[in-house]
């Protein structure tokens, strides 16, 4: 048996456009070929609300001709202006087990989903599609919490120069985990993309910027000197008219200056408004930022960017690096890469080193840092200091030996 829900998209404007009386033609209409669809099976079969059907139905039935067969009687004998569409949502052979209500549910989550797409007119519910929708809603429901509560925490992966004899620290990668108090480490692939969708990473970015400024400070402190640390700016933070004057805010309340917080811009961003960019990031290098891109050549524009948008890094996509020992392409697309950088006169930054391989073949092409898991993987700032105290050590004794 499916549970199956039938709605009328938009039946408010046809009541509004046409008068009430034609959308009452229009939902009889409806009813009355659902009847005749269930006298091939077994079923049962109501109106919900003013423009939704719940159907239970045994018949093993071709839904899509079914709705097609509904628009074309309702084109032949209603008004042939009106642009009619249906969504359905079926909960295909239900759990008898669950409540009926909640077949229904199903179903109309499957027609809900559907809003906005205008490719496909039916959909079947999905229980793993419907708990990955749950676990969202969770995310988007639980991220002020987790601000509030600090279970977001920042790690740091260490870039390291190695163009002398040994690698030396240069800087690092901020790089955000959510260690939430009910459902443990959730992967940033879990909520980056989720929350870049709907407009919250603002507050995340906003979150690690804060949290990064006081960082760099305390190390400075500490230390004696800044370690600059790379934060990524979203496409989303891009159109924020108080960008600017945010990020010189936080380098004045924790006294840094431009040189120590680097701004990573992913190429989506270009794609996604390209004069804007160039026109931020203009305004960013004048203020003295540093300005990386992301992840070089995973997309299209790339080398438009480079036409367009002054940049004082580039970083080469990992995919690359991780393949360029034994695929022939990925290895001249590293080669072009460095060449970019040579004809553009900025340093290249690795990603995803993870072979002392890796690091001599790069090395032999002049690429200037490494950043990956050869050297460490991403850690949280106590830890990261063991790295920072590490290199240190190391330089005073090469000046002592001076």
């Amino acid at each position: 048996m499916d549970a199956i829900v039938l709605d009328i998209e938009h039946y408010h404007l046809i009541n509004e456009i046409y008068g009430r009386s034609e959308g009452d033609r229009i939902l009889k209409k409806v009813a009355s070929m659902i009847k005749a669809e269930l006298g091939d099976g077994y079923g049962i079969a109501c109106r919900c609300v003013a423009d939704t059907f719940y159907i239970y139905y045994s018949g093993e039935s071709d839904y899509c001709s079914f709705a097609e067969r509904i628009l074309d009687e309702i084109a032949a004998k209603s008004f042939k202006n009106a642009k009619i569409r249906l969504r359905i949502g079926i909960n295909k052979n239900v759990d008898k087990n669950d409540p009926p209500e909640q077949w229904f549910d199903y179903a109309k989550l499957a027609c809900d989903g559907l809003r906005g797409d205008y490719t496909r007119q039916i959909a079947y519910y999905d229980s793993e599609a419907h708990d990955k929708q749950l676990y969202h809603e969770r995310l988007i429901r639980d991220i002020d919490m987790g601000i509030a509560n600090r279970d977001f925490i920042v790690f740091y992966q260490p870039k390291y120069g190695i163009e002398g004899e040994r690698p030396v620290l240069r800087s690092a990668e901020a790089l955000i985990r959510w260690m939430h108090p009910e459902l443990g480490m959730i992967s940033p692939g879990d909520f980056i993309p989720l929350f870049e969708s709907n407009g919250l990473v603002q507050k995340l970015d906003r979150f690690v910027w804060e949290e990064v400024g006081t960082q760099i400070a305390e190390w400075k402190k500490k230390f004696g000197f800044a370690l600059p640390v790379s934060v990524n700016v979203s496409r989303i933070d891009i159109f924020n008219p108080n960008l600017e004057d945010n990020l010189l805010g936080i380098l004045e309340k924790n006294g840094l200056s431009t040189d120590e917080l680097l701004l990573e811009i992913t190429e989506s961003a270009y794609s996604d408004g390209a004069e804007h960019l160039i026109e931020v990031v203009n305004s960013l290098r004048k203020r003295g930022f540093r300005i990386e891109m992301d992840d070089f050549g995973s997309g299209y524009s790339s080398l438009n960017m480079l036409t367009t948008i002054p940049i004082d890094v580039l970083k080469m996509d990992m995919k690359f690096v991780s393949n360029m020992l034994r695929d022939e392409k990925s290895l001249k697309l590293c080669e072009l890469v460095m060449d970019i950088s040579r004809f553009l006169g900025v340093p290249v930054v690795a990603e995803g080193v993870e072979e002392k391989d890796q690091l001599d073949k790069l090395k032999s092409m002049g690429c200037e840092i490494i950043q990956g898991y050869y050297f460490s993987r991403p850690l949280p700032a106590d830890q990261f200091e063991s790295l920072i105290e590490k290199e240190m050590a190391l330089s005073e004794g090469e000046k002592g030996r001076e």
